[in-house]
């Protein structure tokens, strides 16, 4: 007996094995690559015109430019160089004011349509001077004087060329995020593509509530699953927002959720006896709340960046479609089902963005929640369902919820592979706030084919 059992474990043992090693394997082969190319980036010109509006005055003798990528976008643009006057010359600096998209060959089209400004801010007497050729030279107390100071433009697509390398893989030609220097030296660099190690990103959590509470259904592990496609990242002007940039339908984010792993208290259990139609009865939010797991996408509607202030915000909205496992009772041989349900959120957020390390963020979702089974009923939410009313003139199949959410993001690696993150969500079904539950949770992020080959082929390189 004893000698059938250890072989039995052996067996077993050796399964797992196999099993871990063939996963191993897959992966390490199907992401073992090249990383492919995006584009090379150079400079267009060592020297390029200076403009007041659309006028040119001046020009621009490029000393260096600094260019970080980040999320599909060129995010932020240093131009170094000096104008020339009669006399002399005077260094000069310009920036860029939000991020410009560079995902979709329209993109780099557009360049020619971006401005950057100076730092330095003239008066209009001094920029009259300057288009005539009359002005030698200048004191930095001259140009600070007055009150009608106005920044000169240069146009990105008169700076930079954006050449972009054919891959039959991908549509989208934006760079992985980093930070390249172009200067006399060093006219034109390669930058590559995402690794395939990369693609995609898991956030694996626990909820301290579900661990306080054994009845909590949040469960003690979950995970989270997503991808951003950046559809059309240009921006423009903000009219509403100054000195930031408006965008709209930016990106679509798709996603997976998987809550509850372990089995304890997976199930929701009916309170009541079923309703006169033998069918159990559930308010919305529980449903919501039991979700064993969501799939859907958010497409962005509009998008605004402020640099300056360190403040993102964004518009959101898409579908959800989840599940929810339901038990008869608590008994261990109680009958067990699962009912469909879909979620229409939409959802506005401010991210405030210090640094790439640390981001705080506050979301609030408005969601019409549906169940889509003719397994149960669902009651609607402003009936007091602990006074029993579950009576079928009271039954709805819908409702609306809303969750607000705030987060705090710490990127605990120099190159981006992990994240700490601590996250407080309270739902409530909309208009009826005691009928609500909240969720604490922390957890760490990190891309799900990283320690893999593509990472031995970067060491090596």
């Amino acid at each position: 007996m004893g000698a059938s059992l250890r072989s039995r474990d052996d067996s077993l043992r050796i399964e797992n094995y196999l099993t871990t090693l063939f996963t191993n394997i897959a992966v390490y082969v199907r992401t073992e690559e090249d990383i492919p190319g995006a584009a090379f980036v150079y400079l267009r010109d060592s020297v390029i015109d200076i403009f007041n509006d659309t006028i040119p005055i001046k020009s621009l003798h490029i000393t260096k430019v600094n260019l970080t990528f980040y999320g599909g976008s060129i995010e932020k643009v240093q131009v170094l160089g000096s104008m020339k006057l009669k006399d002399n010359s005077i260094p000069i600096e310009f920036n860029n004011r939000f991020s410009i998209g560079i995902s979709s060959t329209r993109n780099v089209q557009g360049l020619s349509n971006i401005n950057l400004f100076s730092d330095r801010k003239f008066s209009k007497k001094i920029i009259s001077e300057m288009e005539k050729d009359k002005i030698k030279t200048f004191t930095d107390e001259q140009v600070s004087s007055g009150h009608d100071k106005k920044s000169l433009k240069i146009k990105l697509g008169d700076l930079l060329g954006y050449e972009k390398i054919l891959d039959v893989n991908a549509n989208d030609i934006s760079p992985i995020d980093i930070k390249i220097t172009l200067d006399r030296e060093n006219q034109k660099i390669k930058v590559n593509k995402e690794p395939s190690s990369r693609l995609f990103e898991a956030k694996l959590y626990t909820d301290l509530l579900g661990l306080i509470n054994e009845e909590n259904p949040n469960g003690i592990a979950q995970l989270e699953m997503d991808k951003r496609f950046n559809i059309n990242n240009a921006k423009g002007n903000a009219i509403m927002f100054k000195g930031g940039g408006t965008g709209f339908f930016q990106y679509i984010d798709a996603s997976f959720s998987l809550s509850k792993l372990e089995a304890d208290n997976k199930y929701l259990i009916p309170t009541e006896s079923p309703n006169s139609s033998g069918l159990y009865v559930f308010h919305p939010i529980q449903l919501y709340h039991y979700r064993n797991y969501s799939v859907g996408a958010m497409l962005n509607l509009w998008s605004h960046e402020n640099q300056n202030f360190k403040v993102n915000a964004n518009l959101d909205a898409g579908v959800l479609f989840g599940r929810t496992g339901i038990k008869s009772d608590s008994s261990e041989f109680a009958s067990k089902f699962f009912v469909n349900n879909v979620e229409f959120p939409i959802e506005a957020g401010v991210q405030f963005v210090p640094e790439k390390r640390v981001k705080f963020s506050i979301n609030d979702r408005v969601s019409w929640f549906r169940q889509l089974s003719d397994q149960i009923e669902v009651i609607d939410m402003n009936k007091d369902f602990d006074k029993g009313s579950n009576d079928d003139s009271d039954l709805n199949t819908d409702a609306w919820l809303n969750t607000l959410t705030m987060k705090l993001e710490v990127n605990i690696s120099p190159s981006g592979n992990g994240r700490l993150f601590a996250r407080y969500k309270f739902t409530h079904e909309l208009g009826y706030w005691q009928n609500n539950f909240s969720q604490l949770q922390f957890g760490y992020s990190f891309f799900i084919l990283k320690n893999n080959g593509v990472n031995k082929a970067i060491r090596n390189d």
